[in-house]
């Protein structure tokens, strides 16, 4: 599969990784990691780059599989999400990966901070 790995940087935030490959589909994701519960917004680019009237876009996850231009998905596990796709008429494309941490736990400062298990805390 011929790619090219683009990275969206908007204000100096970096929004997510966007993937453009020949079947013209491109996705942006408004965020690369979180603790979970995480809810991410795929962002469907495609119709930048061709003509997608009449053209079916499907989702595939690890648990379901979602038809639509765009998509909304709530992820509750732990884990690095890759190898999902999302394909149209013309083909199929990686969906760009993201990374979910655990649940949020109560840490002990003056504020009553919480925090994702491995996500670093400066003090």
């Amino acid at each position: 599969m011929n790619m090219k790995k683009f990275y969206l940087i908007v204000s100096g935030l970096l929004l997510g990784t966007a993937l453009l490959n020949a079947q013209g589909i491109w996705i942006t994701l408004d965020k690369s990691s979180g603790c979970a519960p995480l809810t991410i917004n795929f962002t469907n680019h495609s119709h930048e780059y061709m003509d997608t009237s009449g053209m079916t876009f499907t989702w595939y996850f690890p648990d379901t599989i979602i038809t639509g231009y765009h998509c909304s998905r709530t992820f509750t596990k732990a884990g690095h999400y890759s190898h999902m796709t999302v394909c149209n008429n013309n083909g199929c494309s990686v969906v760009p990966e993201f990374d979910v941490w655990g649940i949020p736990e109560k840490i002990s400062t003056s504020t009553g901070s919480s925090a994702c298990p491995g996500e670093r805390i400066d003090m």
